[in-house]
């Protein structure tokens, strides 16, 4: 399978479980708490996390000046968040949850429009040399 059929299928597959996310996560509260299902998600995410990282043979490091700007994306952007969103659900109906989610891509476009319109792309906002 070459890289395009590869990419095509993965975005396709991560389609799929971020339709379906909501509702299991609505379904799991027959038996658990947000709590719990957000521990869920995080050790998941973890999981697939290490074995992407094992199949491109990363070479992670990490700087000082970088440490506190991803701890604070893990905790406010990971945890705070699945929380909140976890804890939203046990609230409203989860189609109401469903329509939100599949929204956010539109305004995502639509206020990075607005935002960054007269911005330039330059070699200073490469962030992939930041990260990598």
């Amino acid at each position: 399978m070459d890289d395009k059929h590869a990419g095509l299928l993965c975005v396709l597959l991560a389609s799929v479980m971020w339709a379906l996310e909501p509702v299991f996560a609505k379904l799991s509260y027959k038996n658990s708490n947000f709590f719990q299902t957000s521990l869920i998600r995080a050790i998941f995410a973890f999981i697939i996390a290490l074995i992407y990282a094992g199949w491109k043979k990363a070479n992670f490091r990490l700087d000082k000046k970088q440490a506190p700007v991803l701890i604070y994306i893990a905790i406010a952007g990971t945890v705070f968040a699945d929380l909140m969103y976890f804890f939203a659900l046990t609230q409203v109906p989860v189609i109401n949850a469903v329509l939100i989610g599949h929204m956010q891509p539109l305004f995502v476009i639509l206020i990075g429009f607005v935002l960054l319109k007269g911005e330039k792309l330059t070699k200073i906002a490469d962030f992939s040399r930041i990260i990598c």
